[in-house]
């Protein structure tokens, strides 16, 4: 007998295909598990997606047209450090890089003046 195990975040879309995917056979992914470990595991994953679920309305999200990945985050990232930290024949220190990356962030965030009076009060 070969045992399923079915396990998705909370798109609705997901469950709703789920009685077309799965064969009659598949069970609850908290009913499968023998082992304390890998029943702990998955427990915290199932807990995860269910402490989540309201972050995870992709149907919701799209309806919106917001991003629902990471990628206009990475994007910002390579830009905002990535194109001052990484040019030829540049290397830093771990205080040095800390320094510029405020610096840049806090000009692409438009808070340059702020945070450098800021930083001049804690000086002080």
């Amino acid at each position: 007998m070969v045992e399923v195990v079915f396990l998705a975040d909370g798109a609705k879309w997901i469950w709703d295909r789920f009685t077309e995917i799965a064969p009659p056979s598949a069970t609850l992914i908290r009913d499968t598990v023998k082992h304390r470990a890998h029943r702990d595991f998955i427990q915290g994953e199932i807990s995860y997606f269910t402490n989540n679920k309201n972050r995870m309305r992709y149907d919701v999200f799209r309806a919106r047209r917001l991003p629902i990945g990471s990628g206009s985050i990475e994007s910002a990232c390579k830009t905002v450090i990535g194109g001052r930290m990484k040019q030829g024949g540049m290397s830093w220190s771990e205080a040095g890089a800390n320094g510029m990356l405020q610096i840049r962030c806090s000009i692409a965030s438009g808070r340059f003046l702020q945070d450098f009076l800021a930083t001049l009060d804690h000086a002080a």
